[in-house]
């Protein structure tokens, strides 16, 4: 996982060499036949990561009414990723939230454990009762909730004309009250 989000940025800073990541972002390989082989075993919830492995497993996660928890040792991270990246930290980051990998995540009964591994699939995580995505007991977050934080609080902050230091309870009240009043959704004024 990450290998396409590099390459992709090789890309833009105008690599041309061809790289295994370059190769990985241009040149996906679908997992049509792993995909067939797991359904042929039985197993019935599975989507290709197109979007990052978060964002896709939060669609499952939700979908099925279920929590993912992810053990961050066992995230497939090439050495390509590796070396790009520098950091282990930093590849982990572009594995989780990097997207256009179109590698498949599943999940399935533990007793097919044995038969899926046979077809190149990699145990990441767990199913547990819950919601959302965790990676080993810590919340993680989609690129596109982040960002909508992000512009959430960027409009508190004109509302509130204030920094950050100054802000106090009330002004937050008043801004909720006033989200209420412009008939915000829900969500934002959950956030």
């Amino acid at each position: 996982f990450g290998d396409s989000r590099a390459g992709l940025e090789i890309l833009q800073k105008g690599g041309r060499e061809k790289t295994y990541l370059l190769k990985r972002f241009l040149n996906p390989t679908p997992r049509v036949k792993e995909g067939v082989e797991a359904a042929k075993l039985g197993v019935k919830c599975g989507t290709d990561v197109s979007d990052g492995l978060v964002f896709n497993l939060y669609t499952i996660a939700n979908a099925s009414g279920v929590a993912v928890y992810l053990m961050k040792e066992r995230i497939p991270i090439s050495g390509e990723l590796l070396n790009f990246t520098g950091s282990f930290e930093i590849a982990l980051n572009y594995a989780l939230f990097g997207g256009e990998d179109y590698e498949l995540i599943i999940t399935f009964h533990p007793s097919l454990l044995d038969k899926i591994e046979k077809f190149g699939f990699k145990v990441v995580g767990e199913v547990f009762e819950g919601k959302g995505v965790y990676l080993e007991n810590e919340k993680l977050y989609s690129q596109h909730t982040i960002a909508a934080y992000i512009g959430d609080l960027s409009e508190f902050f004109l509302y509130a004309k204030k920094d950050v230091i100054s802000v106090k309870e009330i002004d937050i009240r008043r801004y909720i009250e006033f989200l209420y009043d412009t008939d915000k959704e829900r969500t934002t004024i959950n956030r």
